[in-house]
């Protein structure tokens, strides 16, 4: 009937919640995992363009970047940025680096993703 439809869907909207968050925290130890390795080696002026273009990065963003005096700080800013950016920034950031040639920094994220144990909250 209507009241256990109502039930399933209440359900299966906080049960998709909660795996959105548990994703978006896995993607976030992902890059706090690999943060050395990503301040070594992005292309931070090519990263933002490609997500500037797609809307990942407002213009504001990429000035907070920009302003940075060194490449290291821009690329810890940029990460910062990502990290608070919502659910999907973690995809942009991947597919960025591909478009971008970046493949292989893109490669080791997702093989951290995979590789974090996930434990649910108490």
């Amino acid at each position: 009937d209507n009241a256990t439809v109502h039930i399933l869907s209440s359900t299966e909207k906080r049960t998709s919640r909660c795996l959105q968050k548990l994703m978006e925290e896995v993607n976030k130890r992902a890059i706090r995992q690999n943060w050395s390795f990503l301040i070594q080696n992005i292309d931070i002026i090519s990263l933002t363009d490609c997500l500037r273009e797609d809307d990942t990065l407002t213009n504001d963003m990429c000035e907070q970047i920009e302003v940075e005096r060194t490449t290291r700080d821009k690329i810890a800013k940029f990460l910062s940025i990502i990290m608070r950016r919502g659910p999907h920034a973690f995809d942009k950031l991947v597919q960025g680096l591909k478009k971008t040639d970046q493949t292989f920094i893109a490669e080791k994220l997702l093989q951290s993703v995979h590789n974090t144990p996930v434990q649910a909250s108490s």
